[in-house]
C-alpha cells in the first residue's frame, strides 16, 4: 500500500439482532408483588357465589373430615370442619365437588403440581394414602406406620377408596326444611340453601377422591354425574394432563395417576391461598436470574414496620436482585404465609407500594443496591411495576394513609412533567382512563401513574407502545382469582373507550370493585387479568413477569395521519419486544398542539383470525399472477418445495396466526410458542396511506396524459379510509386500517419464502424478514392515475416490491405490482433507504434506489425499475470501489415534476450525483465524467459512510445545495465504533452555459479540496434547561459564496455519534436527527446505551448556522421566546425518526383549521417533532425569506 493511501474498509452483511437494546449494564426493572392474604383466602371455593352467607361456615367447609385445616377459633369456641358429602342426589354436592360450579375444587383436565422452591425443584408428591393437610409441614409418610402416625396426628387424610366418618362430623348438604313441605325428592335434592348439621343416625360413608362432571345447568343434581376414581382404572383426559400417556391432544391415565393428582390438589391447592401460592412459585421459578428483575413483596394486611430504613405497611422486603439468598427469600416467604381473618385493603396496599416508589434515598427502590448505603448515581431510566393480586372484593373504609391522595385523579388534569429535548406531558381526563367519583383503586393507580415519583432523577423511563410515560412512576399488573365484576372483561373496554359506557360507580364489598381493580390496571398502563384456577394464575403471573422481563422498543420511528398541528389527528408508533419477538402499532390522537392523547387502538389487539386474514405472497412471476392467497391449497407445489421437503400446511397454518398445535411437532419442527401473533417491528417506519400525498404531477409536460386530470386525482384520495402500512419481522408487510386498526392486508415477499419455516420453529433466533421502508407516491400507469408503495425488506433479504394501493382498504393478489429481488439481479444489496418514484424523461414511470450494502460484487449501483412492470430499466455503477454499496437516492426533478437527476451517497464516503436528463435511459450516467461530486472523510482521511438519504434545496446562486449526514448502525461492530462522523452542506455549483441557441444550466467543478469546505463546530459547553434538558449551541466558521463550496459539521457530542436519517425541514431549516448507540461497558445505560441517545439539531441548510433566536423551551415556561437561550439542538431519546407536524397556515386553506392560535411569537411558525413518546418537542423556527419558500415543494 502507498503511503498515505487510506486502507478501505469492508463492509458487511447486516447483523440479525437489534443493537439498541442490547445492554451489559441495563437498569433493571423493579417488581413489587403484593400478596392478598385476607381471610376468604382460607376458604375452598371459587367464587364467592358458590359459598353459604354464613362466614363462619365459609370457613369451616372442607371436602374431608380430617381437614383440621378448615377449624376456626372465634372467642374460645373451636369450629370444627364442616364436610362436602359426595351423595347422588343432592345438589349442594354435585355443585361444590364440581370444577364448573366451583373453579377451586378438582379438575382431572389439570396437572397440579407440587409447590416451587427457589432453585426449580418441587416439593414432593403427596401420597394419597396420606396426603398432607400443610405443604410445608410434611411428615415422612412411607410405610404404614409412618402414615397412620401421620394421620392420628392431624397432619395427613386418606384419600384412596370409601371411608366411613364418625357420627359427629357435621355434613352440609341441600336444606330440606321449609316451611311448606317438599313437593318430590329432586325438589329437596335440589334446594340451593344449605343446612349444616350431624347425621340423624348412622355414619355418612364417603369416597374424598370424588367430582362430579356438569351436563347443562347447574340448578339440578341430575345434570351432574358423579366421578370417583375407585370406581375406574383408567381415565380419558385432554392435553393438559402431561403427567399420564398422551397420544396427539388425548391423555389416558391410570388410577394410580389419577389418584396422585388428586392427591397433590388436596395438599397444595384446595385453598385459595394454596392455589395463589402453588401459582406463584410456580411463575416465579421460571424467572432467569439473567433477566435482572428486582423483586420486592409484600401482604395487603401487613402493618406498619420498618423496611429499608423507613416505616412502611404492606411492604414485607424492598426490591432486590432476584438471585442467591434474595431469590431463596422470596419463596421462603411464600410458602409461609399463614392464617389471616382479615379484610380486603386494596387502595391502603396499593397506596403503601405508590409511597415506596417514593422513596428518594439510596435504601430505597432507585438506589442502585437498594437496602445499602450505595450513593452511586441512580439510574433515571429504571422501570417500576407492581403487581397486586386479590380474591375477592375491596372491602375498606378510606383507602391511601393520606387524604391528599384520596382524590378524583383520572377526572382531573395531572401536574406538567419536563423532559429531555424540551420534551413536556400534562395527563388531561380522556377515556378511557377517566370516570366520575374520586377516592377509587383507579384513582390511585392513575396518581402514582401522572407523577414524577423520583424528582431527583432525569426523566429517562423508555416509553412503549402501551404506556408513553418518560417519568419515574408505577405501572400496576391486577389479578383477579375467581372473581368477576359487573363490566364484561376484556369487550367493554373499546365500549368505554368510544364513549358508549363509562365505568361504574365503585360500590365497597361490591363487584364493582372488582371493576376498579380492572380500571386501576387501564389507569397505570398495565393489564387486568383473571384466573379461575392454578393453570391461569401461573399462566397469567407468567405472561406478566415475562413483559416486564423483557424490553419493549420502538426504533423505526413514527408516522402521523396529517402533516399539520390539528385536533384529531393520528400518531402511529410501532415496538418490538425482545425475546418473545413480538410487535405492536398503536393509534394515539394528538390534539391541536401535537400532544398525544388516548390510544385509539393497537393491531395486535385487533388481529383477524388466522382464516380471516387476507395474506399473499409474491409469485416472482413476469406475467400472470404476481401473487396468491398464503394458503397451503393456494401454493404452487415449486413454492411448497422451497419451503422445504417436509413442509405441510400447519407450518402456513401457524404463520398465518393459528395456535391451535403451537408446541406439537409437525413436518419435523415444533411450532413455537408466541406471546402474540404479530411480529417484532424494529426499523420499518410506518406509512400512513391517505390524502396526504400530493406530488404536484398537474405541472406535467403540456400533452403529458394523466396531466389534467391528476388534481381530481388528489382530491378523490382525501376521501379514502386510510391505511398504515409498515413491515415486521414476522415475513409480511401489513396493513392496519385506520379506523379500528384491523390488518386489511399482508404481503410476503417471495424471497423470504425458504426462511418462513425457521421463523415457525421453536428453536427460532430472531432475524429480519420484512425490515425496510415504505414509500407512497402516485403515477399514470397503464392509462389511469394510480397510488403506489413501493417498499424493500431491508436488512432481510435482498428484494424490493411495489403495490397498488389506490383502493388500500380492498387490496387483493391483483394489487401486487412486481417483486425485484437478488435472485432477478444478483448486484441487488439489502435496501435500507425508502425508495424514490417518479417520472422519467423518457416518459416512463420508474422506481429508483441504491442497491444497498452486501451485493454480489460489493460496488455501488443505482437502480432504476419500471414501476409497472417491475423490470430493469438501468443500473449505473458509482465507482469501482468494492466493499461498497449505495444508500439512500434523493431525485431532482424539474419545475414540470419530471426527474432529471439524482443524488446519493455511499459506504465510501462518496456523494455521487446521477445525470438522469436524457430521454434516452442508455445516456443515464453518472455525472462529472464518472467522479463523485465530494468525499467525507474524517480528520484522518478515513471514509466516512453514508447511507442517509441526501436532502437537496436550491442554492440563491444556482445550483443544489445537497445535505448529507454520515454514520451507519447495520453491521455488527457499528454499535461500538467510535468513528467521528459529521453533516455536511455541499453546494453542487451550477453555471449557465450556451447549448446550441439555448442557454443551460451545467454543473461546475467537483468539490475536490476540503479547504473549499469550511468546518463548524459543536460547543463544548452545554445548557441545562428544565427537566433536566440539555441544549447545544453550534459556533459557526463565516461563508464566502465566491470561494467555498459548503459546510461541515462534525459530530461531536459524544463518541459515536452518527447521522442516520435524511434530513427533514422545519420550514426554513434543517432538522438533523442524528443519535449515538448503545456500548460495550457503558457506566449509565439510561445515557447513551440500551436505548441509544439522539441529538436534534436545526441548522441554516445554506449556512450550517444555527438559528438566532431561541426556537426551544429551554426554561419550560411553556412559553418560546426572549427568555430563552438560543440553541442549535437538543438532547432526546432515540426512537427513530420523529414526524415532524407544522403550524397549519393562515388563513387556512381548508377552511377547517378551527381556532388554534399559534404559541410562537411574530416572525416565527410553531413545528413540532413528535416522536414514540408521550412527550414531544415544540419549537418556534423563523420563517425563511422568501426567495427560500419555492424549493420545499420540490424536493421534500
Amino acid at each position: 500500500m502507498l503511503a498515505g493511501m487510506q486502507a478501505v474498509p469492508a463492509w458487511s452483511a447486516p447483523a440479525q439482532m437489534p443493537f439498541l437494546t442490547r445492554t451489559t449494564n441495563p437498569a433493571h426493572p423493579n417488581l413489587v408483588y403484593t400478596l392478598d392474604d385476607s381471610g376468604s383466602m382460607q376458604w375452598q371455593s371459587m367464587p364467592d357465589s358458590t359459598l353459604p352467607s354464613s362466614t363462619e361456615n365459609r370457613y369451616r367447609m372442607t371436602f374431608h373430615h380430617q381437614d383440621r385445616r378448615a377449624r376456626v377459633l372465634s372467642g374460645n369456641t373451636r369450629y370444627e370442619p364442616q364436610v362436602i358429602p359426595t351423595r347422588t342426589n343432592d345438589l349442594i354436592s354435585a355443585r361444590m365437588r364440581s370444577p364448573a360450579y366451583n373453579t377451586l375444587y378438582y379438575n382431572p383436565e389439570i396437572r397440579y403440581q407440587p409447590w416451587y422452591r427457589s432453585d426449580g425443584t418441587q416439593f414432593e408428591n403427596s401420597n394419597p394414602a396420606a396426603a398432607w393437610i400443610y405443604p410445608t409441614d410434611r411428615p415422612p409418610v412411607g410405610t404404614d406406620t409412618e402414615r397412620e402416625n401421620a394421620i392420628n396426628n392431624g397432619l395427613a387424610v386418606n384419600l384412596i377408596g370409601e371411608i366411613e366418618a364418625p357420627s359427629n362430623v357435621v355434613w352440609c348438604r341441600s336444606n330440606t326444611s321449609r316451611t311448606a313441605n317438599p313437593t318430590s325428592v329432586n325438589d329437596s335434592a335440589n334446594r340451593t340453601s344449605w343446612t349444616c348439621n350431624t347425621m340423624d343416625s348412622g355414619r355418612e360413608k364417603y369416597a374424598p377422591a370424588t367430582y362430579y362432571v356438569l351436563n347443562g345447568a347447574p340448578n339440578n343434581h341430575a345434570n351432574f354425574t358423579r366421578v370417583r376414581i375407585m370406581d375406574s382404572t383408567t381415565f380419558t383426559r385432554g392435553p393438559g394432563r402431561t403427567d399420564c400417556t398422551v397420544v396427539g391432544n388425548v391423555a389416558t391415565c391410570t388410577q394410580e395417576q389419577e389418584y396422585q393428582n388428586f392427591a397433590n390438589w388436596f395438599t397444595y391447592y384446595r385453598t385459595r391461598q394454596y392455589l395463589a401460592i402453588g401459582a406463584s412459585t410456580q411463575a416465579f421459578a421460571t424467572l432467569d436470574p439473567d433477566s435482572g428483575l428486582r423483586v420486592g413483596y409484600g401482604r395487603i394486611n401487613k402493618d406498619q414496620t420498618n423496611i429499608d430504613g423507613r416505616s412502611t405497611g404492606t411492604i414485607e422486603r424492598g426490591v432486590r436482585r432476584f438471585i442467591g439468598n434474595d431469590r431463596e427469600q422470596f419463596f421462603n416467604w411464600l410458602h409461609g404465609q399463614g392464617w389471616s381473618d382479615s379484610g380486603t385493603p386494596l387502595k391502603r396496599a396499593m397506596d403503601d407500594v405508590g409511597q415506596y416508589y417514593s422513596w428518594t434515598d439510596a435504601r430505597g427502590p432507585w438506589g442502585n443496591t437498594p437496602g445499602t448505603n450505595d450513593t452511586s448515581a441512580q439510574l433515571e431510566c429504571r422501570k417500576a411495576y407492581h403487581i397486586l393480586m386479590t380474591d375477592g372484593y375491596a372491602n375498606e373504609t378510606g383507602g391511601a394513609r393520606d387524604t391528599a391522595r384520596q382524590g378524583d385523579f383520572d377526572n382531573s388534569n395531572g401536574p406538567v412533567i419536563t423532559g429531555p429535548g424540551g420534551a413536556s406531558y400534562q395527563y388531561t381526563p380522556s377515556r378511557p382512563y377517566q370516570a366520575s367519583g374520586g377516592g377509587t383503586l383507579a384513582d390511585l393507580a392513575m396518581y402514582y401513574w401522572n407523577r414524577d415519583l423520583n424528582p431527583n432523577l432525569a426523566n429517562r423511563v423508555r416509553p412503549d407502545a402501551s404506556n408513553p410515560a418518560f417519568w419515574q412512576h408505577m405501572v400496576n399488573f391486577t389479578v383477579g382469582l375467581g372473581v368477576g365484576g359487573t363490566l364484561a372483561y376484556p369487550d367493554d373496554l373499546a365500549r368505554i373507550q368510544a364513549g358508549t359506557l363509562n365505568w361504574p360507580t365503585v360500590q365497597n364489598n361490591h363487584a364493582t370493585t372488582v371493576d376498579d381493580l380492572w380500571h386501576a390496571a387501564v389507569n397505570s398502563r398495565g393489564r387486568y387479568l383473571s384466573a379461575r384456577d392454578p393453570a391461569e394464575f401461573a399462566s397469567a403471573l407468567t405472561s406478566i413477569l415475562e413483559e416486564i422481563a423483557e424490553r419493549e422498543a420502538s426504533e423505526g420511528g413514527v408516522a402521523a395521519a396529517a402533516a399539520t398541528l390539528q385536533a384529531g389527528n393520528r400518531k402511529y408508533v410501532p415496538t418490538y419486544r425482545t425475546g418473545s419477538w413480538t410487535g405492536n402499532l398503536t393509534a394515539y390522537e394528538l390534539d391541536a398542539n401535537g400532544q398525544q392523547l388516548e390510544k385509539l387502538w393497537d393491531a395486535e389487539s385487533s388481529l383477524p383470525a388466522a382464516a380471516s386474514r387476507n395474506i399473499f405472497i409474491g409469485t416472482r412471476a413476469t406475467t400472470g399472477a404476481k401473487a396468491v392467497a398464503f394458503t397451503w391449497d393456494a401454493m404452487s407445489t415449486e413454492m411448497k418445495a422451497e419451503m422445504g421437503a417436509n413442509a405441510v400446511a400447519a407450518w402456513v397454518n401457524h404463520l398465518r396466526g393459528d395456535t391451535s398445535l403451537e408446541g406439537t411437532t409437525q413436518g419435523g419442527i415444533t411450532l413455537r410458542r408466541r406471546m402474540a401473533r404479530l411480529g417484532d417491528i424494529v426499523n420499518s417506519q410506518p406509512t400512513y396511506v391517505g390524502g396526504l400525498v400530493d406530488m404536484q404531477y398537474q405541472y406535467l409536460p403540456e400533452g403529458t396524459a394523466g396531466r389534467e386530470s391528476y388534481r381530481a386525482f388528489v382530491n378523490a384520495k382525501r376521501s379514502r379510509t386510510g391505511v398504515i402500512f409498515v413491515g415486521a419481522n414476522d415475513g409480511m408487510l401489513h396493513g392496519f386500517r385506520d379506523t379500528d386498526g384491523r390488518e386489511v392486508f399482508a404481503f410476503i415477499p417471495r424471497a423470504l419464502l425458504s426462511s418462513l419455516p425457521s421463523l415457525a420453529s421453536s428453536s427460532y433466533t430472531h432475524r429480519y424478514f420484512v425490515d425496510g421502508q415504505q414509500t407512497e407516491s402516485d403515477a399514470y400507469l397503464n392509462g389511469s392515475w394510480r397510488n403506489v408503495l413501493v417498499g424493500s425488506t431491508g436488512a432481510g433479504a435482498r428484494a424490493v416490491y411495489a403495490l397498488d394501493v389506490t383502493n388500500p382498504t380492498s387490496m387483493n393478489a391483483g394489487s401486487v405490482l412486481w417483486e425485484f429481488d437478488s435472485t432477478i439481479d444478483p448486484e441487488l444489496g439489502h435496501v435500507m433507504a425508502p425508495i424514490e418514484v417518479g417520472r422519467m424523461k423518457n416518459g416512463e414511470w420508474a422506481a429508483v434506489f441504491g442497491n444497498g450494502p452486501d451485493s454480489a460484487s460489493g460496488l455501488a449501483r443505482l437502480f432504476i425499475v419500471n414501476l409497472r412492470t417491475g423490470e430493469l430499466i438501468r443500473s449505473i455503477q458509482a465507482g469501482n470501489a468494492t466493499n461498497n454499496g449505495l444508500g439512500g437516492v434523493r431525485l431532482i426533478r424539474d419545475a414540470n415534476q419530471v426527474v432529471i437527476g439524482a443524488y446519493a451517497g455511499d459506504l465510501q464516503g462518496n456523494v455521487w450525483k446521477f445525470d438522469l436528463t436524457s430521454t434516452t435511459s442508455a445516456q443515464w450516467r453518472v455525472a462529472f465524467s464518472g467522479a463523485p461530486l465530494f468525499t467525507a472523510t474524517d480528520s484522518g482521511g478515513a471514509p466516512q459512510p453514508i447511507m442517509a438519504t441526501p436532502q437537496v434545496i436550491s442554492h440563491p446562486r444556482g445550483g443544489y445545495m445537497v445535505l448529507v449526514g454520515t454514520g451507519k448502525l447495520y453491521e455488527e461492530g457499528d454499535q461500538t465504533n467510535a468513528q467521528q462522523q459529521s453533516l455536511y452542506g455541499l453546494w453542487d455549483q451550477q453555471i449557465l452555459v450556451q447549448s446550441g441557441e439555448n442557454w443551460v444550466w451545467s454543473s461546475a467543478e467537483r468539490i475536490t479540496t476540503r479547504s473549499s469546505i469550511v468546518d463548524h463546530s459543536i460547543d463544548a459547553d452545554t445548557i441545562s434547561g428544565s427537566g433536566d434538558s440539555t441544549y447545544y449551541t453550534v459556533t459557526t466558521t463565516p461563508l464566502d459564496w465566491t470561494t467555498h463550496r459548503g459546510w461541515s459539521l462534525p459530530l461531536t457530542i459524544v463518541a459515536g455519534q452518527r447521522n442516520l436519517l435524511s434530513p427533514q425541514f422545519l420550514f426554513g431549516y434543517a432538522l438533523f436527527e442524528t443519535m449515538a448507540p448503545s456500548a460495550e461497558g457503558t457506566v449509565n445505560p439510561c445515557e447513551d446505551a440500551n436505548s441509544g441517545v439522539g441529538y436534534n439539531l436545526v441548522l441554516n441548510p445554506l449556512t450550517g448556522a444555527m438559528p438566532t433566536i431561541p426556537i426551544f423551551d429551554t426554561n419550560g415556561d411553556g412559553v418560546i421566546d426572549s427568555r430563552d437561550t438560543v440553541a442549535a439542538g437538543a438532547q432526546t431519546t432515540w426512537d427513530g425518526r420523529d414526524v415532524v407536524l407544522r403550524e397549519r397556515p393562515n388563513p387556512c386553506p381548508s377552511g377547517d383549521c378551527g381556532d388554534n392560535p399559534s404559541p410562537c411569537p411574530p416572525g416565527t411558525k410553531q413545528a413540532v417533532l413528535a416522536g414514540a413518546s408521550a412527550g414531544n418537542i415544540s419549537t418556534c423556527i423563523p420563517i425563511p425569506p422568501p426567495q427560500r419558500w419555492w424549493w420545499r415543494q420540490l424536493f421534500e
